[in-house]
């Protein structure tokens, strides 16, 4: 199994498995999300494709489908990175920890996103961002229990399939 592999890896072996895993992970979300962001701003950008540039014919067209493309492309480019923060981060924080999963790996890495994102406006803005990523999550951890490790009795069952019924 997975488990017994890594469990054979030495320090460097559980090291490159471990940086693998986040990249994946990391390059994974940040396709899934630049394909939803390019959707969402695909539909919240139709307006832009009804507005007039004071243009004809076809730089009018041009104008209307460039503007809209360009506010798709805006969009997926911010859900990409933010998708891949999320992904990324709190992957890594449950590599670190030596895969355990809970959810202090959510909160941890929120804070790491959150300071991601807030680089550019020094480290007072990374602290500020980071605490409020984490509150924000530990409160939506709380509040809908989203790492609730208790299993559901009913989703346990196994049932047995009538044939009849299957055609």
């Amino acid at each position: 199994s997975l488990e017994e592999i890594r469990a054979s890896l030495g320090p460097i072996g559980r090291t490159i498995a471990g940086s693998v895993e986040v990249g994946v992970i990391t390059a994974g979300s940040y396709l899934s999300g630049g394909i939803l962001g390019y959707l969402l701003g695909c539909t919240f950008g139709v307006p832009t494709l009804f507005r007039s540039s004071g243009k004809f014919g076809l730089d009018e067209v041009r104008g209307r489908m460039g503007a809209y493309h360009s506010k798709a492309a805006t969009q997926a480019g911010t859900w990409a990175s933010l998708s891949a923060a999320f992904s990324g981060f709190h992957a890594a924080c449950r590599v670190i920890r030596g895969g355990k999963e809970d959810k202090w790996n959510g909160i941890w890495g929120s804070a790491a996103t959150g300071a991601y994102l807030s680089r550019q406006g020094g480290p007072q803005a990374m602290i500020q961002g980071a605490s409020t990523y984490a509150g924000i999550t530990y409160i939506l951890d709380m509040a809908f229990g989203s790492s609730n490790t208790q299993k559901n009795p009913m989703m346990d069952r196994e049932y047995e399939i009538d044939e009849e019924y299957v055609r």
